[in-house]
């Protein structure tokens, strides 16, 4: 009878699961499940490599950005603003599938323009003139100093987990010492086991941090390169 009840249940609301189906997890599995959760390894992945497309897109910025005020100064100015705005627009878009790759963030590609009927003069206007725009540049901008941030933190706790982890193999077989901070030091052989142990929950630790700082800059990234 309880069985014909839950099939019932399933079939009026497919999209929602009997809580009685649900089976809780204890938190050392969900604490070391992270190894096996993607979300967690895209945002590994996005972090780390958020220096690199963040230089792209700030030196672009900078560099741009520059030219185009200077050029303001002749005619031809505008025209190259212009262009420089619509490149702006065009690694938004570029950035805006990485997150949505990687960090698993919904970014809906919405159409360049409000208006869909404007006539060029009226576009160029529009370029200069929306917020989204100028939410696309500091975004840009600011991409560089944050995926910097972001590969010393998690990239620096990464290797400081497989260092503890990989301790006792590599001073007691290898005689190469333990180095932290630009000092190297043998540890006392009766720390080494602490010390990998250590290792072995800093890791998931790790995956746990990259994937909740993922978890803000998908919606950082959403609010600045998405128009409302």
């Amino acid at each position: 009878m309880a069985g014909g009840y839950l099939d019932l249940e399933k079939w009026l609301l497919p999209g929602r699961r009997p809580a009685r189906l649900s089976k809780p997890t204890s938190f050392w599995t969900r604490f070391f499940g992270i190894f096996a959760e993607p979300r967690a390894w895209g945002a590994f992945l996005y972090l780390i490599f958020a220096v690199l497309t963040g230089l792209i897109y700030t030196t672009w910025t900078f560099v741009g950005g520059v030219f185009s005020l200077v050029s303001l100064i002749f005619v031809i100015g505008i025209p190259i603003s212009a262009v420089f705005l619509l490149s702006l627009r065009g690694w938004g878009l570029i950035e805006g599938r990485i997150v949505e790759a990687l960090l698993g963030e919904r970014m809906p590609n919405k159409p360049l323009f409000v208006q869909q009927d404007l006539k060029w003069m009226q576009q160029l206007k529009a370029l200069f003139a929306e917020a989204q725009t100028w939410k696309i540049f500091i975004y840009m901008f600011l991409q560089f100093p944050l995926g910097l941030v972001y590969f010393l933190l998690i990239g620096g706790l990464f290797v400081l987990s497989l260092s503890f982890i990989s301790s006792p193999v590599m001073e007691l077989v290898f005689h190469l010492p333990l180095e932290l901070i630009g000092n190297e030091a043998f540890t006392p052989v009766w720390l080494l086991p602490l010390v990998c142990i250590t290792g072995f929950f800093m890791l998931p630790l790790t995956l746990h941090l990259a994937k909740f700082v993922g978890r803000l800059h998908g919606r950082y990234a959403k609010n600045m390169l998405v128009r409302k």
